[in-house]
């Protein structure tokens, strides 16, 4: 026997507003898409924040080891042996500042520029495919209404096959639409807790 799991009935719900398409439902929907576009014009913001504040990053590493390259060209300073903690430090201070600079860069300027310039775009494409859906059926759902009571049976039916059909795909457009949408929040969310905040809270505490 298969091992199949029912839907439970918060899923039957959810599955039936899909169906109906509830204004309550949809209203919602679309604050959940404003908000995400926004989002994205504050995520664009952020992007060119992260880059300046890399380039800075990598300008100021270049700085320490000339830093110290040139006090190791003194002659008095290495060849004596008290200064090399001195000169291991400035290296040592160097190459974390180069490894923060270029995590920053790969692990959130990067993903960051993916969420706006593909991301956001993919989820518009969605709704819009939704939106097209959504057209087709209020126009199958007029004509219906507007059968003359003395039309051919052939007819009615033909239009009642094209509202069903115009129903399902609405729905299911719908469904990819709104499953779009969580899916950029989730994974916002979690870039944000697990990249952002984790690389700065990195620097304060190590061993976080």
């Amino acid at each position: 026997m298969n091992n199949y799991a029912f839907p439970s009935l918060d899923e039957k719900e959810e599955a039936m507003q899909y169906m109906h398409l509830t204004p309550a439902f949809i209203v919602e929907q679309k604050r959940r898409y404003d908000e995400l576009n926004n989002y994205g014009h504050q995520m664009k913001g952020l992007v060119e924040h992260f880059i300046s504040y890399a380039n800075y990053g990598k300008k100021l590493c270049e700085d320490l080891n000339a830093i110290r390259e040139s006090f190791s060209n003194i002659d008095f300073i290495c060849t004596d042996p008290k200064f090399s903690p001195f000169l291991n430090s400035l290296s040592w201070v160097s190459k974390a500042f180069e490894t923060h600079f270029n995590t920053v860069e790969s692990q959130i300027s990067v993903p960051l520029a993916k969420y706006t310039e593909e991301d956001l775009p993919s989820l518009a494409d969605k709704e819009k495919e939704y939106q097209k859906s959504l057209q087709n059926y209020s126009l199958a759902e007029e004509k219906y209404i507007s059968t003359p009571s003395n039309a051919k049976q052939a007819i009615r039916e033909e239009r009642q096959q094209n509202i069903t059909m115009s129903h399902t795909l609405l729905a299911l457009g719908f469904f990819d639409f709104s499953s779009k949408m969580e899916s950029l929040e989730l994974s916002l969310k979690t870039f944000m807790l697990e990249s952002v905040c984790s690389i700065f809270l990195h620097i304060l505490i190590p061993n976080l």
